[in-house]
C-alpha cells in the first residue's frame, strides 16, 4: 500500500473512531450502565476490525449483552473478574449470531 493510501486509510479509521466510540458508549450506559461495557465493547470492535462483523454490529453485540446479562454487586476484585469474563463470553456467542445473519 502506497504511503498516500496508508495515511488515508487512517484518517478514516481515526475519523470514524472519534465518531463511534462516544456513540457506543453513550448507548451502551443509557441501556445498562456498569463494569460489563467495557468487556463487551473490546470483544465486539475487535470482531470489526477482523472483519467478522459490521460497523452496526458493535453497538448490537453490546446492546444485545447488557439487555441479557443481569447486574451484580461488585464487592471483590474476583466479581469484577468473573463479571468480565461472562461478558466477553456472552459477546463473542452474539457476534456469531451476527455472523451467521
Amino acid at each position: 500500500m502506497d504511503t498516500n493510501r496508508s495515511e488515508h486509510l487512517r484518517k478514516m479509521v481515526t475519523g470514524v473512531c472519534l465518531i463511534a466510540a462516544p456513540l457506543v458508549f453513550v448507548v451502551s450506559e443509557s441501556i445498562h450502565p456498569d463494569d460489563k461495557t467495557n468487556a463487551a465493547d473490546e470483544v465486539a470492535v475487535a470482531a470489526f476490525l477482523e472483519g467478522s462483523i459490521p460497523f452496526t454490529g458493535i453497538a448490537a453485540a453490546i446492546a444485545r449483552v447488557l439487555e441479557r446479562m443481569p447486574a451484580r454487586e461488585v464487592t471483590h476484585f474476583d466479581d469484577l473478574f468473573a463479571t468480565d469474563a461472562e461478558a466477553r463470553r456472552r459477546t463473542e456467542e452474539q457476534i456469531g449470531e451476527l455472523a451467521a445473519v
